[in-house]
């Protein structure tokens, strides 16, 4: 009988000794999968930082490239069209516009991709432009889902951007924003971000979130300026830059045909790559009418973006940057200010 009672204690002494073992090979797999995902999130973590100062490097450097270019030749404020390829073509000279052609530029010990666009570009919603920009797409003769959300749009940034609290017939003031979970909204005042926009209602309707070439979207609206800085670029008179626009911008502003469109932007490439001059490339009729709604100039105001990658790993600096010394050598009066930085 004793014999018995001890050999059962000891099959339960098994019992317990291979579930205790079970659970500290649980336990011991479970710290080191652990211990695995911390190592590879500090990993990430350190290359997202290289990366990101790769692209502070390349865009600090790109835009002083750019600025000198700009000095040295200063014939290109008037119109980046006409430079002269003799002149700016050179195999250890490279050209710096702010047209979007892409530069590879090395900063620590990492390539990078950068390219300058003028900031004078987009639509531009601040003040009484809005209107004017929306009812251009609203079909006055039909009554479908997208005039709908047009309207629903408009009137609800107008709600956004007035002081009062009453409700258009498609608007929203703060209630419907508290409803949406946005607090202290709308602002009741003039934008102060062109991000603002993004809040207001059907802002989709406006402007398409997915470019065709699959690659991240650029902002469609014209920067706004920091207080006191460059009202004059918001000016409803201002063209936009023809290097810096959008394909869609081009077609819209110039009314182009599929083949005229592809004739204009086979033209900006062959200027941006070939340093053509862009009357040369162009039947005059089409040139002129450029000439007449873009800029073919430079503002001085430029956005660089900054793109690193390693891997499936990216980090991209978007920089907006206004430059107003006439030279290089700087005085107390000379300006050099950040309009925007934003890091992705």
């Amino acid at each position: 009988m004793v014999s018995t009672d001890r050999k059962k204690e000891k099959g339960i002494a098994l019992i317990l000794v291979m579930g205790g073992l079970a659970v500290i090979t649980v336990l011991a797999a479970h710290m080191t999968s652990t211990s695995e995902v911390t190592a590879l999130e500090a990993k990430t973590l350190v290359t997202r930082n290289k990366l990101r100062y790769a692209a502070e490097s390349a865009a600090a450097r790109s835009y002083w490239l750019w600025f000198a270019h700009r000095q040295r030749f200063p014939a290109r404020h008037e119109e980046l069209g006409s430079r002269q390829p003799q002149l700016l073509t050179s195999a250890a000279f490279e050209n710096w516009y702010a047209d979007g052609k892409v530069h590879q530029v090395e900063a620590n010990g990492l390539e990078v991709e950068v390219s300058l666009l003028d900031a004078n570009r987009g639509l531009n919603l601040f003040g009484g432009n809005a209107e004017k920009i929306v009812q251009q797409r609203i079909n006055k003769n039909e009554e479908s889902e997208q005039n709908r959300n047009l309207k629903t749009f408009l009137h609800a940034l107008q709600d956004y951007r007035d002081k009062g609290n009453a409700v258009r017939l498609y608007g929203m003031e703060e209630d419907g924003y508290r409803e949406q979970g946005y607090r202290l909204m709308p602002r009741n005042g003039e934008l102060q971000f062109r991000e603002e926009v993004y809040w207001v209602p059907q802002v989709s309707e406006l402007f398409s979130t997915t470019p065709k070439t699959g690659k991240r979207p650029r902002p469609r609206l014209r920067i706004i300026p920091p207080d006191g800085r460059g009202r004059s670029f918001l000016g409803k008179s201002r063209r936009p830059s023809f290097f810096s626009s959008s394909a869609e911008e081009l077609r819209r502003k110039l009314e182009l045909s599929p083949p005229e469109l592809e004739t204009v932007l086979e033209a900006r490439r062959s200027v941006q790559e070939e340093s053509m001059a862009l009357r040369d490339v162009l039947a005059p009729e089409l040139y002129t009418r450029i000439q007449r709604n873009f800029s073919l100039g430079e503002s001085g105001i430029v956005t660089v973006e900054a793109v690193a990658h390693r891997g499936d790993i990216e980090r991209k600096l978007v920089l907006t940057r206004e430059s107003e010394p006439d030279n290089l050598h700087y005085s107390k009066g000379d300006l050099i200010s950040n309009w925007q930085k934003v890091v992705y």
